[in-house]
């Protein structure tokens, strides 16, 4: 949790990019960010440089719970699945531990999530603050409302659990096998294969993800109707109206927080828990 807290503070202005690049074509409007430096460049001279960091509470918060449970239960799942010390661990066991462990992590935390995520697609020049959004989802929701898009994000967070954990455990095989690396350039290496392979297969996700949960919000902020159904209802509509391609919109500033979130993360959680004699991947 605190390898993720650490690495999340590092890369929240990428994030908030990012949900602002999702939301742009939903909201009906002229573009205004564009591309990725576009974005950071306009969120800091209309809104102020400390915009980029809208939703930093929330969002430590988020890496304290869902974080420390990701990567805490991936090796008691994966042990619990069959692991042999004795033998290489099949890859399938690797993944179907990190689905596991991150989907029922994104579960728990998923009201963090839409906290984070609303705060950083709010554009205005005085935001809402933390206690504002989160009594404006339970006035429309109830208690129930903090899991708005849930399915969603355990969707997102089983896909990337599976495929982050399991692509740096088997990264480091390789780079040690192969290549002879260990230590510093093994894990740098390791984190940087699964920090890609996360985002090429969570990146439709994470944007109906984001659109799903920030409907309503877009739809007061631009008085345009922003409705959806269900995470796929976004995915669909997204597809129909901007092409298949728009599933990516974001791409960049994700992978451009992928791949320093998950060096700076993976190295935090290896030397964080070598100091409290945890065991790793």
């Amino acid at each position: 949790g605190v390898a993720g807290a650490i690495a999340q503070t590092v890369c929240q202005p990428i994030e908030t990019t990012k949900v602002r690049l999702q939301n742009e074509a939903s909201a009906r409007a002229a573009p205004k960010y564009h591309n990725f430096f576009r974005g950071i460049q306009v969120i800091a001279r209309e809104e102020g440089a400390r915009a980029l960091y809208k939703g930093i509470s929330p969002a430590i918060g988020r890496e304290l719970c869902y974080s420390s449970l990701r990567f805490g239960l991936y090796v008691p799942i994966k042990t619990l699945l069959g692991e042999n010390p004795k033998e290489a661990t099949p890859f399938w066991k690797k993944l179907a531990a990190g689905g596991l462990a991150g989907g029922l992590g994104s579960a728990i935390a998923n009201p963090t999530d839409l906290l984070k995520i609303r705060m950083q697609a709010d554009n205005a020049l005085r935001p809402t603050s933390l206690t504002a959004h989160a009594r404006i989802i339970y006035e429309s929701g109830g208690v129930l409302g903090f899991w708005t898009g849930v399915s969603t994000t355990v969707q997102r967070a089983v896909i990337l659990g599976a495929t982050k954990l399991a692509t740096y455990d088997e990264s480091k095989i390789r780079l040690r096998d192969n290549l002879g690396l260990t230590g510093l350039p093994q894990q740098v290496g390791a984190s940087m294969m699964a920090g890609f392979a996360y985002v090429c297969t969570t990146a439709p996700v994470d944007l109906a993800r984001t659109r799903f949960m920030t409907a309503k919000q877009i739809a007061q902020q631009t008085g345009a109707k922003v409705e959806y159904k269900s995470g796929m209802d976004v995915i669909i509509q997204t597809v129909k109206k901007e092409g298949p391609l728009a599933l990516y919109k974001g791409f960049f500033p994700q992978w451009a927080r992928a791949a320093p979130y998950t060096v700076v993360q993976s190295l935090a959680w290896e030397h964080l828990s070598n100091a409290c004699g945890i065991k790793t991947v």
